[in-house]
């Protein structure tokens, strides 16, 4: 199944509304928990090495640096992507 995933949060709520119709796939989650709290649920992934960042996408850096960063970084919006997208792909093994 592909899914398009969006936080079901301040303006997310319109945002699925809107595009479900018309969009297949569109999903919304609820976030569980604040960003330091998700990125730590999903960092033994990370370690197991159950997760693969291509370097040749132009993402890739401006996530690593935001991961680097994190939670000091100026910008966390990636690395709150992809915790949701992990924590979501996580409840569905």
């Amino acid at each position: 199944m592909r899914a398009i995933l969006i936080e079901d949060a301040a303006n997310g709520a319109a945002v699925v509304e809107r595009l479900k119709h018309n969009v297949p796939g569109v999903v919304a989650i609820k976030p569980q928990g604040g960003k330091l709290a998700r990125l730590r649920a999903v960092v033994p992934e990370w370690q197991a090495r159950d997760w693969y960042l291509s370097r040749n996408p132009a993402w890739t850096e401006p996530l690593v640096e935001q991961l680097i960063m994190f939670p000091n970084g100026r910008n966390d919006d990636m690395v709150d992507m992809m915790t949701q997208a992990a924590a979501w792909l996580l409840q569905r093994r």
